[in-house]
């Protein structure tokens, strides 16, 4: 495999949170330690003040480092691959059953056996790998990092499939299926498009805008118009709404064009839920966020500047189900949604809420398991 120059970026598909696991353990931090809980908050792995722990599981293991060594623990808690201080630096994300690791000489993998699968020797700006697929970002000729040219994909024996010079940026692959895009500015309003493990164009390089890869949807915007495709490239839909997330639990985010009100999409384009929220969250586990009620703050100074919007005051959250049904009332969840909070998200049995560095989580009772703090 090729060397290349070294500078320490790692992505992986696990980055963007994707996690069908119900029963995982959920990060909860106190008095400056960190541990993880259980769906009944019962200790998974102990408070304690750790040199560095992973934020989620992946594939059922997490990561921490005591000094300079690491060790992934599962989700018992149970140390399950001990690595010591062999490595350097260790990544904190398992993605199909690989996770990076930096000596020296570069970047590797290794297995959840501790093997190592492509030994460390990839010298690059950024690497990504799934699917069977390492996406090396080669460091720029140029002081541009997005002209053409710096970015390569090789398969695990260091073969490369795609070659330098196609693709300006290459996302992860997921579901056999990369984001990809060309530009020679600084800009990430350039065409964007879709290949396959091989190169194959899927969705031609002719949209402003796309998401990664999930369940199956590929989803890509032109100027006001959002289009759906399959994984081979087949159009399912397109809708002048704008579509805000990928898929998750078959239903997409999306914000109606005329009343600026977001409800979700099915796989048809059509409103399985229709759009009468003031904001939402992504389905996760069946459940997702909804912001309900409250009247509209103003600075009457500020009214006519465009861009400028402001939150709802008395508003509130609330949890409905992927058919619409509220199942976590706002008296039941009992917090504002004022000053932008963060909408909570379904973690399995649990849901999380954050208010700036505090972080709680509820049962799907309405209950608190771990009331919110930092």
């Amino acid at each position: 495999m090729k060397k290349l120059i070294l500078l320490v970026v790692l992505m992986t598909s696990s980055a963007f949170g994707f996690n069908a696991n119900a029963e995982v353990p959920c990060y909860v931090k106190k008095d400056g330690m960190e541990g993880y809980i259980n769906k009944k908050g019962e200790f998974v792995i102990p408070l304690k003040k750790h040199d560095w722990i992973g934020k989620q599981y992946s594939e059922g293991l997490v990561l921490i480092q005591s000094g300079r060594e690491y060790a992934f623990y599962d989700e018992s808690g149970k140390e399950k691959l001990s690595l010591g201080n062999r490595y350097p630096l260790v990544f904190d994300k398992f993605t199909d059953g690989l996770v990076a690791v930096q000596t020296r000489d570069g970047f590797g993998l290794i297995d959840k056996q501790g093997k190592e699968v492509v030994k460390p020797g990839i010298r690059a700006s950024l690497v990504s790998y799934s699917g069977g697929r390492v996406v090396v970002h080669l460091p720029p000729k140029t002081s541009n990092l997005y002209a053409n040219g710096e970015v390569e994909v090789v398969d695990l024996a260091g073969k490369v499939v795609i070659p330098r010079g196609q693709h300006a940026w290459i996302q992860p692959f997921r579901e056999g299926v990369a984001m990809v895009w060309n530009t020679t500015t600084n800009s990430f309003l350039s065409p964007h498009g879709f290949v396959d493990t091989n190169g194959k164009i899927l969705v031609p390089l002719e949209y402003q805008a796309a998401f990664v890869p999930n369940e199956g949807v590929l989803l890509a915007a032109d100027r006001h118009q959002w289009f759906a495709f399959d994984t081979n490239g087949v159009r399912l839909f397109e809708t002048e709404a704008q579509i805000c997330s990928y898929f998750l639990d078959g239903l997409a985010r999306a914000k109606d064009k005329n009343t600026g009100l977001f409800g979700f999409m099915d796989r048809n384009g059509d409103w399985s839920i229709k759009p009468i929220y003031k904001r939402c969250g992504d389905f996760s586990h069946g459940l997702a966020a909804v912001v309900v009620g409250g009247g509209k703050k103003t600075i009457p100074e500020l009214e006519s500047v465009p861009g400028i919007e402001f939150p709802a005051v008395g508003s509130r959250f609330a949890f409905i189900d992927k058919a619409g049904k509220m199942v976590l009332t706002p008296d039941v969840v009992g917090m504002t949604a004022d000053h932008e909070r963060p909408l909570p998200q379904c973690q399995g049995e649990l849901i999380q809420f954050k208010d700036g560095e505090k972080i709680g989580y509820m049962n799907r009772s309405g209950s608190w398991v771990w009331p919110l703090s930092n």
